[in-house]
């Protein structure tokens, strides 16, 4: 959607939304999420919105759906996520949410898990599982 962010492409939008070309920041996942919600949101828009090339740039039927299973399945990780970054979080409520998102999702095991490669000190994280 980069090459539809010009003042003219979202001049257009504006007469159907409130829309505006989101942009992937590589160093937050989050915005990954934002851009799917927004996508998902505004999808009955764009498909009526006149504005060349941008018919190539929507996702066929079965590309949407993927999308939609996809931002489901963000939306829990972003979940837990936001609940780690809470004030009231502690160390072991972390590693507990943590331990859930390895039940649904055992492939970001290599990410997540106690004993991850990532993980600088493993002795201290599986004190923490014990609390």
């Amino acid at each position: 959607m980069k090459k539809h962010s010009s003042p003219i492409a979202t001049a257009k939008l504006h007469k159907f939304t409130d829309l505006n070309p989101l942009s992937s920041n590589v160093t937050r996942w989050s915005s990954t999420v934002s851009m799917l919600r927004s996508y998902l949101k505004h999808k009955p828009i764009l498909s009526i919105v006149e504005i060349d090339d941008l018919a190539i740039c929507i996702p066929l039927t079965q590309e949407h759906e993927m999308i939609e299973e996809l931002s489901s399945t963000l939306d829990k990780l972003d979940d837990v996520t936001k609940s780690i970054q809470s004030d009231t979080c502690t160390l072991s409520d972390a590693r507990a949410l943590l331990d859930c998102d390895l039940e649904e999702f055992p492939s970001v095991s290599n990410r997540l898990s106690a004993t991850a490669q990532i993980i600088h000190n493993p002795e201290f994280e599986t004190v923490i599982q014990k609390y």
